[in-house]
């Protein structure tokens, strides 16, 4: 098993014939997978309290998976806390540097913002998916927007 660190980590599992050197077996993979994410999101802070971890496996939040993606992505307190990218550490929890807690400002929604001086200004936060930036942005040019693109104009 490995990990790259960030503001969220990506764990990668040595799995039997995936890797050349894979340990662990195929037909065991979903539980031990279920078992690392269940370990990974009881990780409290230092002084023992829930940080509120979420591990996700990446079929679950993206439309498509192309090549090997990591075996589970994990935000550490929802992202409050950093994924060090450093090992041999003598705690699990480090305080300097570019690791431990950082106060993150990544948010898995993300943020987008559109003033349309031709409308009355509002205040009422809409949802909107992340496809609706592309042909919004054409539209608002007066671009055609292609049949097949995801996503509608705001």
């Amino acid at each position: 098993m490995w990990g790259e660190g960030g503001y969220y980590a990506r764990i990668f599992f040595n799995v039997e014939g995936r890797e050349p050197n894979g340990i662990i077996p195929a037909d065991q993979y979903d539980a031990f997978r279920q078992e690392i994410k269940e370990k990974i999101e009881s990780i409290p802070d230092e002084n023992g309290n829930d940080i509120g971890t979420k591990v996700f496996y990446p079929e679950n939040i993206y439309k498509d998976i192309k090549n090997i993606p990591p075996d589970l992505i994990v935000y550490l307190g929802d992202l409050n806390w950093r994924s060090a990218g450093t090992i041999g550490n003598k705690t699990l929890h480090i305080f300097e540097n570019d690791t431990g807690p950082d106060d993150a400002n990544h948010a898995q929604e993300g943020i987008f913002v559109w003033h349309n001086s031709g409308r009355d200004a509002t205040s009422e936060r809409l949802t909107r998916s992340i496809y609706d930036v592309a042909p919004s942005v054409l539209d608002y040019f007066g671009i055609p927007v292609p049949g097949d693109m995801i996503g509608q104009p705001m």
